[in-house]
């Protein structure tokens, strides 16, 4: 019974030793929609440790998942957004939106849980199942009457779905709005006044859904005034949520007139107006830099971002001060800017040990905005300066075997 001990007590080391490399979680929050690069947190200092660790350890990201939203930059520690996230494609209508992954760093094994908690942001509107809802009423139905109309679905959550309805003013009907069992809203029309067909055969009226996020957003759209005959816009139009970076930016639905039936193709192109600023990756960049960096060796910077397009995105970008640096920028076969910071002096460390400079963007709108991200280069010492003496002391040697004297000077 005794020989099984020893294999008991390896079998349960073993055990323990291996739970040792599963270390603690790291939990991030971070809102949908961030551009690539967002820094969301910074693992080295999370796990107080020496940045250059992570490259020494061969840090990396792992997951079971075809798409990886995150990534850690090694050289500033950094997780950043690797893909953006759009918490609705993901998680759908659920209340929790979590992505896992793991870091793993060698030498010895290491292996943390990262936790993103992915938080809604107000990125969309209600919106009706039909664009138009009909109804039928007698003349004859009673003051008090409901008609319960269509419910509006808004795919954010909590705060930033939908909040509330109302309805445009009129002599016949007013709105009652209830909840539902799974915490959602529908709205009745209620007469208030009888209706009277000899005096007016149709009535026209405007629901508007509203959610609580902010900004709000509602679900009321284009309409038509029958009195002018000319199209009005019943909802601001944010052509950046309606079609992103694309061009032209569009929409179209289908007009009916009836008796007799006709059937029109109506679209709407919507113009960009200069109503975004250029937006870097972040507030603030460190560089360090070796003071023996030779004239002409080049830094690579993130280029901002403008949702805005055409004269208003991005038109050039300038660096200040421009003493010991300048700035290259190159366009790409997409139309992006790559940028780079040039040395164009020779940088000193005993002279100065730190350089502080201001990079904007501005676009080519009216009025025009501009972005700015502030740089902060430590100048690294380089081994380029002999040692200098304080004190010489004068050691005489004897050598008695040629009786040679010689002097050694050192510096102490």
């Amino acid at each position: 019974r005794t020989k099984w001990i020893p294999f008991f007590t390896y079998f349960v080391a073993l055990i323990l030793f291996a739970l040792r490399t599963v270390c603690d979680d790291l939990s991030y929050n971070i809102p949908e929609e961030m551009k690539r690069q967002y820094v969301t947190g910074n693992i080295a200092k999370d796990l107080r440790m020496d940045v250059k660790q992570l490259s020494a350890r061969n840090a990396r990201i792992d997951t079971e998942d075809s798409k990886r939203y995150c990534d850690v930059n090694l050289n500033t520690g950094d997780l950043i957004v690797a893909e953006t996230i759009d918490r609705e494609e993901l998680c759908g209508s659920r209340m929790s939106c979590i992505l896992s992954y793991e870091l793993v760093l060698e030498n010895p094994l290491e292996v943390h849980r990262i936790i993103l908690q992915i938080q809604d942001i107000n990125d969309n509107a209600p919106r009706f199942p039909n664009e138009r809802i009909n109804f039928e009423i007698t003349e004859s139905a009673v003051k008090g009457q409901k008609f319960r109309l269509d419910e509006a679905h808004d795919t954010d959550i909590g705060q930033n779905s939908i909040n509330s309805y109302s309805l445009e003013k009129n002599k016949h009907f007013v709105l009652n709005v209830h909840d539902t069992a799974d915490g959602g809203k529908y709205a009745e029309l209620v007469l208030e006044k009888e209706l009277d067909r000899e005096q007016q055969k149709e009535i026209d009226m405007i629901l508007t859904a509203t959610d609580g996020g902010s900004p709000q957003r509602s679900g009321t759209y284009v309409d038509l005034s029958r009195d002018k005959g000319t199209l009005v816009v019943k909802e601001r139009i944010d052509r950046e949520e309606l079609c992103k970076q694309m061009t032209p930016c569009s929409f179209s639905f289908d007009l009916i007139v009836e008796n007799p039936i006709q059937l029109h193709r109506v679209t709407v192109e919507v113009q960009d107006i200069n109503d975004n600023a250029p937006l870097f990756p972040k507030e603030n960049v460190n560089l360090k830099i070796a003071e023996n960096a030779i004239l002409g060796a080049r830094f690579p910077l993130d280029s901002a971002i403008d949702t805005d397009v055409g004269l208003n995105g991005i038109q050039s970008y300038k660096l200040h001060p421009a003493d010991s640096f300048k700035l290259e920028v190159h366009s790409q076969t997409d139309g992006n800017k790559y940028i780079e910071m040039v040395l164009k002096r020779e940088l000193d460390r005993e002279e100065r040990d730190e350089i502080q400079l201001i990079l904007v963007a501005n676009d080519g709108g009216s009025p025009q905005k501009s972005g700015t991200v502030k740089i902060h280069v430590t100048v690294l010492d380089a081994n380029d300066n002999a040692p200098v003496c304080k004190h010489l002391s004068l050691i005489n040697q004897c050598i008695l075997q040629n009786y040679m004297f010689s002097l050694f000077s050192t510096c102490c």
